[in-house]
């Protein structure tokens, strides 16, 4: 007999220690991005977009985009010792727009403030947010958005 899975559940994939229950690790993660600043001379950062990241095959604490037609890098990577999520955003010249760092077990909506703080060779982009979101409802609830705006959508 099979399982039933609904529309809120996400599917399944190789277990990661560090996930909340590691039985529930997503195959697939999103990443949103809002209010990065692109330094002069830089690309426009990919604000409002949402990412698709994929769990890697070989380490399933991993999660990456395929380069996409706009040309930027996502990973998501749950690490331990102390467990933490750590997020990066690259242009696909290896110019990084956005990392973070959270200490403890990744949430859904958990919101990840960009820590790079000046301009300088090979960081681009400045201030800016992220969060990840893995059920579907919750990525439904954010392609729907009218008005591209994550506090008219109670969100913030």
């Amino acid at each position: 007999m099979g399982t039933r899975i609904t529309p809120d559940d996400p599917v399944a994939c190789n277990p990661c220690s560090f996930f909340g229950v590691p039985a529930k690790t997503p195959c697939k993660i999103y990443a949103y991005f809002w209010e990065i600043v692109g330094c002069p001379e830089s690309k426009i950062p990919p604000n409002m977009h949402l990412f698709t990241l994929f769990q890697d095959d070989v380490n399933p604490c991993m999660y990456r985009n395929v380069s996409d037609s706009f040309g930027w890098d996502v990973q998501l990577q749950l690490v331990g010792g102390p467990v933490r999520a750590v997020i990066h955003l690259w242009d696909n010249l290896g110019d990084c727009y956005f990392w973070d760092s959270l200490n403890g077990v990744v949430a859904e909506h958990d919101i990840f403030s960009n820590e790079i703080l000046e301009c300088v060779e090979g960081s681009l982009g400045l201030e800016g947010n992220a969060f990840v979101l893995w059920l579907e409802a919750a990525v439904s609830s954010i392609l729907n958005l009218e008005s591209g705006s994550l506090s008219a959508a109670g969100l913030l």
